[in-house]
């Protein structure tokens, strides 16, 4: 007989006397989100979903509840889905057996006959649902095993069909009833019919009962080897010796799947972000460039919270993100912790020390075991909710002003201009420049219209609108060349006015000032117009009596 003897503290049916005993037996633990969902007298919201971990879920009301549920498995996400899903912990048949006319006892006892190990592995609950029954197997296993959990679970709904199994029951996202609840439909309870404390693996179900697992396996490349179910995989094994190579290890028992991947998981570098070279199949991986990078967010996370003000301004996932960061990038967890802290304190409103320590100290447990949480730059800026003028003082978490669309645009225009360069042709401003000066040229030799576009090829109107434009650009020269005139006279009134008033400071005689007054402004007389109005202001001055 396959499976493990939990030695629980429940041996019979009879020893669970409420939901809580079964939730407790079934969620109590596991990690994820487990969802309850209820059935509701509201057209809008008929079905009510909650997520719950596994904690809360027991803390709620089941017993006499009319049509209340639970996920078999559980999500890492708010989102009932199978792609959601974080842990596998069942497997389970729903079968319909009054759609087949058949009676739950008569069902179980054939089950119990011929098909509990013998076709299936005997079920850790078989519990009456109302109407039907459920078959339910608990196991533990990661979502990295979700294939060989589908390829299972096929296995069971097929091998049940004579009993009305439901064909639809095959996805890990499933629902089914909670015992001592009520089932509306048949308005009786969900009761526990038998229960055997024993937990399977995927593994063990599939060796035990030969279920194949062909149509999980990836087309096979060229030249690559393949090796039984339970061992490791040619890229395994190579990059396994890869590892072995560089960090002076013995290598891992290949002929074991498990202790491989072990192997590889504790040995790999934290970060797979940045690739380095490939070689086959494998990828060499590298953190010469990524420590930069974190480091270089990490002083950006200290300039950031050194412009903000206030209590809402991201604090708690800013500090999270800096001890991991600096975690990863020096693996020395108590300097990671200190300058979190020191981050902390230099905050315009600080969180008290021990809340930062609580609510970061996941960061350090996630790369300690090997792990990280990757944010692209996009993403970091909308968390921590960076505007425009906060990424002007930012390097590494910013991004460019620049719309795609420009960018993409200059990115285009560059690489045409580079062709063109290559076939030795000319941009269409170059032509047009060209075509221009020929114009000018051939009217200077007194060429006329006719003439000028017989021979450039051109017609009337593009003829006249380079004219225009010829004319154009005439007049803006002209008016360049009278402003440099014009520059240059205020210049040299400037000059003259500077040497001007010289003049009179030298020549200016406190005792007969009216003289010196006079005398300035007969050499100002002769001047430019702007000097002039001096002379007149200098006479006008000199006409002012003593007391004035």
């Amino acid at each position: 007989m396959i499976g493990t003897l939990r030695n629980s503290d429940y041996i019979t049916e009879n020893d669970f006397i409420c939901s809580k005993d079964y939730l407790q037996y079934m969620y109590g633990d596991i990690q994820g989100f487990i969802t309850r969902n209820t059935i509701r007298n509201n057209k809008k919201q008929p079905f009510h979903t909650g997520f719950n971990r596994s904690n809360n879920l027991l803390k709620r009301r089941y017993d006499d509840i009319k049509d209340v549920y639970t996920s078999m498995n559980t999500f890492y996400t708010r989102e009932r889905k199978v792609d959601s899903v974080k842990r596998l912990n069942a497997l389970y048949v729903d079968i319909d057996c009054y759609k087949m006319g058949l009676s739950k006892e008569a069902v179980l006892y054939g089950l119990n006959e011929e098909f509990f190990g013998q076709v299936i592995p005997v079920p850790t609950f078989v519990i009456d649902s109302g109407r039907g029954i459920y078959l339910i197997w608990k196991i533990s296993e990661d979502r990295n095993a979700l294939p060989r959990w589908t390829n299972v679970q096929r296995y069971m709904t097929n091998a049940c069909k004579p009993f009305g199994a439901d064909p639809a029951c095959t996805d890990a996202a499933r629902i089914l009833r909670v015992p001592f609840s009520i089932n509306s439909k048949s308005g009786t309870p969900v009761n526990i019919m038998q229960f055997n404390d024993v937990t399977y693996t995927l593994y063990e179900i599939m060796q035990e009962y030969d279920i194949k697992s062909s149509q999980l396996k990836k087309k096979k490349t060229d030249g690559q080897k393949t090796y039984p179910y339970g061992e490791a995989t040619e890229r395994m094994r190579e990059y396994a010796i890869m590892l072995a190579e560089q960090k002076q290890l013995s290598l891992p028992d290949f002929k074991n799947y498990q202790e491989t991947y072990q192997f590889i998981a504790n040995n790999t570098y934290p970060h797979h972000e940045e690739p380095k070279k490939a070689k086959g199949n494998i990828i060499y991986f590298s953190t010469s460039n990524i420590k930069p990078m974190l480091d270089g967010r990490c002083h950006d996370i200290e300039r950031l919270f050194a412009m903000r003000k206030g209590g809402n301004c991201k604090r708690e996932i800013g500090l999270f993100l800096y001890r991991l960061w600096i975690c990863e990038s020096t693996h020395d967890y108590d300097y990671a912790l200190q300058k979190t802290l020191e981050l902390n304190s230099n905050m315009d409103k600080p969180l008290p020390e021990n809340y930062v320590i609580k609510h970061t100290e996941s960061a350090e447990k996630k790369v300690q075991k090997g792990s990280t949480y990757r944010y692209g730059k996009k993403r970091l800026i909308e968390i921590l909710d960076i505007d425009y003028d906060e990424m002007n003082e930012l390097e590494y978490l910013s991004i460019s002003l620049v719309s795609e669309r420009e960018r993409k645009k200059k990115s285009n225009h560059r690489a045409y201009l580079k062709s063109l360069k290559k076939e030795g042709k000319e941009t269409k401003n170059e032509i047009v420049k060209n075509r221009r000066e020929t114009i000018q040229s051939l009217i200077s030799e007194g060429k006329k219209q006719k003439d000028i576009c017989r021979q450039l090829n051109i017609s009337k109107a593009t003829y006249y609108r380079d004219i225009a434009a010829i004319n154009k650009t005439d007049i803006k020269h002209k008016v360049e060349r009278v402003m440099e005139s014009v520059q240059e006279v205020v210049n040299s009134v400037k000059k003259e006015s500077i040497t001007g008033i010289k003049s009179v400071v030298s020549n200016f005689q406190p005792t007969n000032y009216k003289s010196s007054l006079k005398t300035t402004a007969s050499a100002f007389s002769s001047a430019p117009s702007v000097l002039c109005l001096l002379s007149d202001f200098l006479l006008d001055l000199s006409d002012l009596d003593d007391s004035s």
